[in-house]
């Protein structure tokens, strides 16, 4: 098992969750599946379920739109220094 030091466990892990388009929410559910089940990895290594955060905003929407809300949501997390990882 990978040792993660405290001082990160100590902050939020954070599970982004994207996918592109609509016809890729619809037909690649695995992806989407395995995206959402890195909140049980955050959990296997070491971080208290309430402290993992799911954001999943952005789904349907392109990576070259940098005002997508979960991106935003994100961003603000990581500069206010609450995050020590990110899935």
């Amino acid at each position: 098992m990978i040792d993660i030091s405290a001082r990160y466990r100590t902050r939020l892990a954070v599970v982004y969750v994207r996918q592109s388009t609509e016809q890729q929410v619809r037909q690649n559910v695995g992806s989407r599946q395995h995206q959402e089940a890195q909140r049980e990895h955050a959990v296997a290594l070491g971080w208290r379920r309430d402290d993992v955060v799911m954001i999943d905003d952005d789904l349907c929407r392109s990576g070259l739109d940098l005002a997508r809300p979960g991106y935003r949501r994100l961003l603000e997390l990581i500069e206010g220094g609450t995050v020590g990882a990110l899935y």
